[in-house]
């Protein structure tokens, strides 16, 4: 240190009167932390732990961001470490919300793994909770030494905390409303196998309806010139047979004869009144499946129908056997009804998933505002740090020097 020479005669005084720093030490509140430090260092603690407290050391570790990564150690006053814990708090607890609402999605989504899917649930979980509290620590270490990166450590807390965030909904109705999300899926299986054949007859019906006005197109265009000629002209007898028949067969029952045999008018009208029918059956059966429906609900109106759609899409209990089905359904039917204003029918999915989100906001302010603030860079100064290291070791000269 020999560029700070005002710094080398504070440390040879040190040296030479240790006591009386030690004493002045004492007296400064303000250097509380510091005083511990020193007392850590000087009389480690050399005793085993209990093998229970080393493990619940190693859960609280991975579950609960330190305070103290949160700053340096060059200075650290007594604001700054209540801060620290404050923001340890906040991110820990936006992250363990986040992890909780999103565990039902990832153990249904890894179900169908089979006897590693618990095990493999619970490590994602658990390294996606690691990751983000790390990350969270990256920002503030980062931020006096490596602006860049201490920018992009922030925007990883933000993004993955939001898109946990956003699975914090469909999460929880995949956690307390399996029962719903079973219906919604056997009526999408009854609009996908079983509505769909009515959406086949309603085609056939639509290009019949396009024969009909191709039919009566060519009946009026023949009524037209019909109209056209006056009484007596040698074509209108041909005309009106061509549209209607012989005179003599204007009051036939034209039910029985073969559609290639009509006149144009006829098959026009015979046409029409088919896909009339057509779509009033249609209709008429449509009504009673979906009054079935309404009565039993879905799912029992599925069993009761087709059984053999039924049983390769759920168990005897009713419950869906794809994990990753089940998964899909609750993140469309989640945001399908928040997007569309149905908060009501969403209860606790929707409180959870703003409380997720709130939290994450909270947390990624927090700690973008803490991590550039002075007192925090202070305690990440390597200068302090060699300066406070060298006093801790004039003291431990000056104290020798007495023996």
């Amino acid at each position: 240190m020999s560029q700070f020479p005002l710094i080398e005669r504070f440390i040879q005084e040190i040296e030479c009167h240790p006591e009386d720093f030690i004493e002045w030490l004492e007296m400064q509140p303000e250097y509380a932390p510091l005083r511990k430090l020193a007392a850590s260092n000087k009389e480690p603690n050399l005793s085993s732990k209990p093998l229970k407290n080393k493990l619940l050391g190693t859960i609280k570790q991975l579950l609960w961001v330190d305070s103290n990564t949160l700053h340096g150690s060059a200075h650290v006053d007594d604001t700054l470490t209540k801060d620290a814990k404050s923001t340890a708090t906040i991110v820990s607890t936006a992250t363990l919300i986040n992890i909780l609402t999103t565990y039902p999605f990832l153990q249904f989504s890894f179900a169908g793994m089979g006897l590693i899917s618990t095990g493999l649930t619970a490590v994602t979980g658990v390294l996606l909770l690691v990751v983000s509290n790390e990350v969270g620590v990256a920002v503030v270490s980062r931020t006096a030494r490596d602006r860049p990166g201490a920018k992009v450590a922030l925007w990883g807390f933000t993004a993955l905390n939001l898109i946990l965030s956003l699975t914090a909904g469909p999460g929880t109705e995949l956690l307390l409303n399996q029962s719903m999300l079973a219906e919604e899926r056997a009526q999408e299986l009854i609009e996908e196998r079983f509505l769909a054949e009515f959406s086949l007859q309603r085609e056939n019906a639509l290009r019949q309806k396009e024969n009909v006005l191709s039919l009566q197109a060519e009946c009026d265009d023949v009524v037209e010139k019909l109209e056209a000629l006056p009484p007596g002209a040698p074509n209108r007898d041909l005309l009106y047979n061509r549209a209607y028949g012989t005179w003599a067969e204007r009051d036939r029952n034209w039910t029985q004869v073969d559609d290639s045999l009509l006149p144009i008018c006829r098959k026009a009208d015979r046409a029409r009144d088919e896909v009339a029918q057509l779509e009033q059956q249609i209709d008429t059966n449509l009504e009673a499946i979906n009054a079935q429906i309404n009565q039993l609900g879905p799912l029992i109106f599925l069993k009761e129908t087709r059984g053999e759609i039924y049983s390769a899409h759920f168990d005897v209990q009713g419950n869906v056997k794809s994990g990753l089905e089940l998964s899909r359904v609750a993140h469309e039917s989640f945001w399908s009804r928040l997007v569309t204003g149905q908060w009501a029918s969403l209860g606790f999915a929707v409180f959870f998933f703003v409380i997720s989100l709130t939290t994450s906001g909270v947390a990624a302010y927090n700690l973008a505002t803490y991590a550039k603030r002075k007192d925090v860079a202070l305690s990440y100064d390597d200068s302090l740090y060699q300066i406070r290291e060298e006093m801790f070791r004039a003291i431990e000269r000056g104290l020798r020097n007495r023996r």
